[in-house]
């Protein structure tokens, strides 16, 4: 092998290692945070040399969805139950693993058009929000689960703002 070059085979190896060899940690939540959907989740471990691979947030599936979103996405999910089209121009990127059978993990990652925020004056600052909605579906065309997002933008002078618009938002 040439000094330096990478090793396919090595780290393919190495990959599988780490598949097989893991810790399953489950938590149940106390009864007082079980009016939130989405929870915050920190994995800590006092041992060095050690790498720790965990979700950083956790939802729970006892609360409908729509009860959990907030009035702007709720808005928002009236639109699209009414057939009104949205007003994003997006870049999509997805991606998913199964986590168990029937139960996908998916991720989103999506460049929004920045002109697709509301801008207001708010006190003394430019005050911006943008509104997501997102509808997964089944193949038989049921919606499987959503998930709803309100972004606030701040901004403390006009060129802040005349920057952000010039590229689009990565959420």
């Amino acid at each position: 092998m040439v000094p330096g070059a990478y090793d396919l085979g090595s780290s393919l190896e190495r990959l599988s290692a780490e598949l097989t060899q893991y810790y399953l940690l489950s938590y149940i939540p106390s009864e007082d945070a079980a009016d939130r959907p989405c929870h915050k989740l920190v994995v800590k471990v006092d041992r060095k040399g050690l790498d720790v691979n965990a979700r950083d947030s956790y939802c729970t599936a006892s609360q409908p969805m729509s009860q959990a979103l907030k009035q702007a996405q709720r808005a928002i999910e009236a639109r699209v139950e009414a057939g009104d089209a949205g007003n994003l121009a997006i870049g999509l990127h997805l991606s998913w693993f199964y986590s168990e059978p029937g139960s996908a993990v998916v991720d989103i990652a999506m460049d929004v058009d920045p002109r697709a925020a509301r801008i207001s004056k708010l006190l003394n600052r430019l005050h911006g929000e943008i509104g997501l909605l997102g509808m997964l579906y089944r193949e038989d065309g049921v919606i499987a689960t959503r998930f709803g997002d309100n972004v606030k933008l701040d901004f403390d002078t006009p060129a802040q703002l005349d920057e952000f618009l010039k590229v689009p938002y990565h959420y």
